[in-house]
């Protein structure tokens, strides 16, 4: 009878598990789907590009050249970011808040693309020295064409060259086009993708089961073992409270406790202090999605 309560008892404990674990993928997918979409972002603090979806491959080089010649000749800074998708936001809506959160300037310009959902837009400054003709030209001529064939790096190279000569009074050049994968990241489940957020409560659970099993295992073992009686074996030795050395070692010692780092804004390359933002980000009518490549 007990062989029996007790089996029956690690099985009620392993459905349990089980349901545990449904319960958990149940709630844990629709949260990894949307997790996937890409909120407003902090830039990457070790430069002007911020790649989510290794868009640039072995070209980061190239667009860091480009992006170093545009604040060399004209003292400004283009921030370029790739991100999956624009979290169900409009490409401007998002790109402004990206440079809010940010803290770009009068003299910064962001450009956003987002590989995935094939949109991208501009932010700059109200009171920035592009015009709006100018940033126009700049993506008609130099960005769209890039975009269009997958050349992500061109892109930005296009921006910023197409940006110096605006500032020059020369007419803007249509990039080289070298065109790159597709849907670059999309095979990769990223840091929020569902694998990550399942793994963890799959491992939590197998755990759970195998103990479960080991449990009963031992336990039905134990209830058909015959063992020698107490009496007879000698006398039974005294227990002595056991001191955790754990304890004693940290008796009177005190806590440490440290402040989170707090990330800041990019910081700027030029010895002056940067002109005042105003505060309020310029609309631009750049087009939000731009066609696939044909194919032949």
């Amino acid at each position: 009878m007990d062989r029996i309560q007790g089996a029956g008892s690690g099985r009620a404990l392993l459905t349990g598990l089980l349901a545990t674990l449904a319960a958990g993928c149940w709630l844990v997918l629709p949260a990894a789907v949307e997790a996937r979409a890409e909120d407003p972002v902090e830039l990457s603090r070790d430069g002007q590009i911020t790649d989510r979806v290794g868009a640039l491959r072995d070209r980061a080089d190239a667009v860091e050249d480009a992006l170093d010649r545009l604040y060399a000749e004209r003292r400004i800074q283009l921030f370029v970011v790739y991100v999956r998708d624009f979290s169900g936001r409009s490409g401007q809506t998002w790109s402004d808040e990206t440079a809010d959160r940010n803290g770009l300037g009068q003299d910064d310009v962001l450009l956003s693309v987002a590989t995935h959902a094939r949109q991208y837009a501009y932010s700059v400054d109200a009171d920035s020295r592009l015009t709006d003709e100018q940033l126009r030209e700049v993506a008609s001529t130099a960005v769209e064409p890039a975009l269009r064939e997958n050349d992500w790096a061109g892109a930005a190279i296009g921006a910023a060259d197409g940006y110096v000569s605006v500032l020059a009074g020369r007419p803007v050049t249509a990039p080289a086009i070298t065109p790159g994968p597709a849907d670059p990241g999309s095979g990769a489940s990223g840091p929020s993708g569902a694998g990550d957020l399942l793994m963890p409560v799959i491992v939590v659970v197998g755990a759970g089961a195998l103990a479960v099993f080991a449990y009963t295992r031992r336990k039905r073992r134990s209830t058909t073992r015959t063992t020698p009686a107490a009496t007879g074996w000698g006398r039974p030795r005294r227990r002595t409270a056991h001191r955790s050395p754990w304890r004693s070692w940290t008796r009177g010692r005190s806590r440490c406790w440290w402040t989170p780092m707090t990330r800041s804004a990019p910081a700027r390359r030029n010895s002056a202090s940067p002109p005042p933002s105003s505060g309020r980000r310029r609309p631009n009518p750049s087009p939000r999605r731009w066609p696939a490549p044909r194919t032949s």
